[in-house]
């Protein structure tokens, strides 16, 4: 089983986000590949919560594969996902429309570079936002994402420090 995001202890979840932006980081860092690597780094819900989410309650999965991609969809190297209060109710213990299932890759949207494209009109080295996870690469559909632009994207200054886009 890969290690917890917070070790024994039970460290609040602002500790799971400073580590997960240090992945993001990291990635940034990354420039100028020629192929796509066969694994990946992705944040992965354990267990929900009854109360205020906590980072024992997620994995950090080291060599995880990456999403596969379908047609009409494209594969997106993320530079930033989000935080947000929103999270709180997809992975509590009441389930809802919106709820991540136990095991698999925290919900997000997330602004990224298409990295391969099996989608007409959106080609590789494009930017777009959408509903890609915390990981480094995530898979989107067509309604599930959007075309940007760098101009578009500003820093967020609330916690985690996230890139939203711009209104």
């Amino acid at each position: 089983m890969p290690p917890r995001a917070d070790g024994a202890d039970g460290l609040p979840f602002s500790i799971a986000m400073a580590l997960l932006l240090r992945i993001a980081k990291s990635q940034q860092l990354r420039r100028g590949f020629s192929a796509l690597p066969t694994t990946q780094q992705r944040v992965v819900l354990a267990e929900r919560a009854a109360a205020n989410p906590l980072a024992s309650q997620f994995v950090v999965e080291h060599n995880a594969p990456l999403p596969e991609l379908r047609e009409g969809t494209v594969l997106v190297r993320n530079r930033f996902v989000s935080v947000e209060p929103a999270m709180k109710g997809w992975i509590s213990t009441v389930q809802n429309y919106a709820s991540v299932p136990t095991g698999d890759t925290m919900f997000a949207f997330g602004v990224g570079e298409v990295v391969a494209s099996a989608l007409d009109g959106v080609a590789v080295g494009a930017l777009v936002a959408g509903r890609t996870g915390w990981q480094e690469y995530g898979a989107a559909p067509r309604r599930a994402t959007s075309r940007t632009r760098k101009r578009d994207v500003r820093r967020h200054r609330g916690p985690g420090g996230a890139l939203v886009p711009r209104r």
